[in-house]
């Protein structure tokens, strides 16, 4: 345990912010009662930080307490201004760091933090550090598995659903229009498609999900990437056959990427039933050109859904039977509904 000043952390060159960290999360609010702290030389926790490399040069992940770094920051860079949530009096407020006194500055800079420090971590040590750190905050499923990185299926979910340039990059694209990793949402919810996507395309049917409780255990699992592109081309093929016919708008398209959509159906038809393969390819064609020119209607799909939106095999099961043993007959009110939905 080490004790820094702010002006020691912010001229650190060393210090890194791992890629499995969360993004910039708090409020502005939040970051101005973090200036309050600081001025008012009340004490916060520490933060936690890596080492790596040798003596010579180390680099020091910040493994906890980013946040903080993140906000201590901006506002020596002038991109946050003091706002006491507690007085609105305060003689500081409305102030930025350039606009303090050389003595105000000092004192800021001044300011004294702990750091843990530790090293010679293993990667899943790392995580699980991560992960205990994180007790009590709420993390999204998008930014767990987002934690992990580094594991097989969520790189095999990056790289060919997330990731340009990449084999199917651009004919996902042009079916489900652009998913870029690096224009995700702070929680993820790109990866959180693409890894339910992933997973029932390598693990089978029941990890077509969004839960990372039912998706963690199977992050390290090994598997044949070969194989599981030969399945995901065969959901591409249909995308693109139903665009052949009837194309809609960039805009329609992207839409249809959320996979409790259509493509969790889709995906575990192909999955359950191989050796049907060619009338499956062909019934989702018809049936995905039916719903876009308005002949068919996407609600026979979800019809007699349960309550709960958990996406599971349960659910996938019971909108295939809706497409391909008993057509159910649509209510009134789910009529409206879908035009509702429509406008």
């Amino acid at each position: 345990m080490d004790t820094y000043t702010i002006h020691d952390l912010m001229n650190d060159s060393s210090i890194k912010i791992p890629e499995h960290q969360r993004p910039e999360m708090w409020t502005s609010r939040r970051q101005q009662t973090l200036a309050e702290t600081i001025m008012a030389k009340r004490p916060m926790p520490n933060l936690t930080i890596r080492e790596t490399g040798d003596a010579n040069k180390k680099t020091r992940w910040l493994e906890d307490g980013q946040q903080r770094y993140i906000s201590m920051k901006k506002f020596i860079e002038n991109n946050l201004s003091f706002n006491s949530s507690n007085n609105v009096n305060h003689p500081l407020n409305g102030k930025y760091y350039k606009d303090f006194t050389d003595a105000e500055r000092l004192q800021f800079l001044m300011y004294k933090i702990f750091v843990l420090k530790y090293e010679n971590a293993s990667y899943d040590d790392t995580i699980a550090i991560f992960d205990t750190f994180q007790n009590g905050v709420s993390l999204s499923p998008g930014q767990r598995f987002h934690a992990r990185l580094e594991t097989p299926l969520v790189k095999y979910a990056r790289d060919r659903l997330l990731t340009p340039g990449t084999h199917f990059y651009q004919r996902i694209s042009e079916i489900w229009g652009v998913h870029k990793a690096t224009d995700d949402t702070k929680t993820k919810k790109l990866l959180v498609n693409a890894m339910a996507i992933a997973g029932g395309i390598v693990h089978g049917a029941e990890f077509i999900t969004t839960s990372y409780d039912i998706l963690g255990p199977k992050l390290h699992v090994e598997f044949n990437a070969e194989e599981a592109d030969a399945v995901l081309e065969k959901v591409i093929s249909i995308y693109e056959a139903v665009d052949s016919i009837y194309n809609i708008t960039p805009a329609d398209k992207k839409k249809q990427w959320d996979a409790g959509k259509i493509t969790g159906y889709i995906l575990y038809s192909l999955i359950q039933y191989p050796e049907r393969e060619e009338e499956l390819v062909e019934r989702w064609t018809e049936y995905l050109v039916n719903v876009r020119d308005g002949s068919d209607t996407i609600k026979i799909l979800h019809h007699n859904m349960p309550a709960s939106r958990n996406w599971n095999s349960s659910r996938w099961s019971i909108g295939y039977k809706n497409i391909f043993e008993v057509r159910p007959e649509l209510t009134a009110t789910e009529k409206a509904e879908e035009s509702e939905d429509e406008e």
